[in-house]
């Protein structure tokens, strides 16, 4: 299967395999896919979907609705926008622009935290939450609170430089960035980050350090909450509304 090769998936148990499969194909069934001078398979669409998936394991609602087309080119590409060769772009329109090549470079090393698929996945995932239409998922209504840490961070010297020096370009970036690291190597995240990988725990609802079923339960708060401090809200305090980014 095309996803065995993903330490997400190997690390899973049974039903989390079988969830992760069920929703790469409806992932699938959801977007459009345009290749630029090179078909887009199958494989190739299962891949760039499987990003999305790892994303929003922890939410019922996984689909990022508002990103509706994803478009593949072999390698870098020219952006007008961005008035340079870029390897991945997504938009406030719903679309997405990927360097395959860029792709499979950052599925083939798993120790870089260099992915950008996942990378922009979670662009497509803080616009969904903006400009779409946001459930009641962990994602928007802790997004203000995750956001108020990380400029506590971002206005500090980098730290222990685990976060590559783009993290700092903005706050969409630095979200982004983490997010990637979140999924592709999270014990080194806990390690370096140990407050900002609790928050991030908690605003995926996953807990990536027990790989067998990534539940974030009472149990991985409470530890989390022992060994960084951090404090989670309780279900009465959760308020929807998300920040105007």
């Amino acid at each position: 299967m095309f996803v065995v090769s993903s330490d997400f998936y190997s690390g899973l148990s049974a039903n989390g395999k079988a969830k992760v499969i069920n929703r790469v194909m409806r992932f699938i069934l959801d977007k459009e896919f345009v290749g630029h001078d090179m078909e887009v398979t199958m494989e190739m669409k299962a891949l760039i979907s499987l990003a999305a998936v790892e994303l929003t394991f922890g939410f019922e609602s996984f689909l990022i609705p508002y990103l509706h087309t994803i478009h593949v080119s072999p390698d870098i590409f020219y952006s007008r926008l961005a008035k340079s060769h870029v390897k991945g772009l997504t938009f406030e329109t719903g679309r997405m622009y990927l360097s395959w090549k860029s792709v499979q470079e950052g599925m083939d090393d798993k120790t870089d935290g260099l992915h950008l698929a996942l990378h922009e996945m979670a662009h497509a995932l803080k616009i969904d939450t903006v400009k779409g239409s946001p459930t009641k998922e962990r994602f928007p209504f802790y997004l203000n609170t995750w956001m108020r840490f990380a400029k506590q961070v971002m206005v500090k010297e980098q730290q222990s430089g685990f976060l590559r020096a783009y993290a700092w370009v903005n706050l969409h970036e630095f979200l982004a960035v983490c997010l990637e690291n979140f999924i592709e190597r999270p014990k080194e995240f806990y390690k370096a980050e140990p407050t900002l990988f609790a928050h991030t725990c908690y605003l995926m609802n996953q807990f990536p350090l027990e790989p067998a079923n990534r539940e974030l339960n009472l149990h991985a708060q409470r530890a989390l909450s022992k060994h960084t401090g951090v404090q989670f809200p309780r279900a009465k305090q959760q308020d929807y509304p998300h920040h105007n980014w």
